[in-house]
């Protein structure tokens, strides 16, 4: 399995058929003041699965502060890959929205991706006072 995208935007859309809808990828929010609420963001993946990969698989996007401690409750669920015949490999899209995200401090935050139990992406983003 490959990630071949991974991002943090303000919003994402699976269209269906492979496609993927992302809208202002970014890696900094700047705030007023803490504690702050970030009213929206998405998280937007797109997963190429190989033939010898078909079947189910867990998910799981974890939001994490500069100590490692979640900030959110982390998404979990199952995907199913099925390669179509005749090709070796399918893409699977990933969006997920959070809204009314509390941040508590200034630092840098992340999202970890987990495919089957291991990470397979991990994405940075920083979290600044104006």
């Amino acid at each position: 399995m490959d990630v071949e995208l991974f991002t943090l935007c303000d919003y994402a859309a699976d269209m269906g058929n492979g496609k993927l809808v992302i809208v202002g990828t970014f890696d900094n929010i700047v705030v007023k003041d803490f504690p702050a609420i970030h009213p929206t963001l998405s998280v937007a993946a797109r997963m190429r699965f190989y033939s010898t990969e078909v079947g189910q698989h867990t998910l799981k996007l974890a939001f994490l502060d500069s100590a490692g401690l979640e900030i959110v409750p982390p998404v979990q669920g199952e995907i199913e890959a099925a390669v179509p015949e005749g090709k070796d490999s399918t893409v699977v899209n990933l969006t997920v929205g959070v809204g009314q995200l509390k941040l508590d401090k200034p630092g840098e935050y992340s999202v970890h991706l987990s495919v089957d139990g291991t990470e397979a992406r991990r994405l940075s983003f920083h979290i600044r006072q104006k």
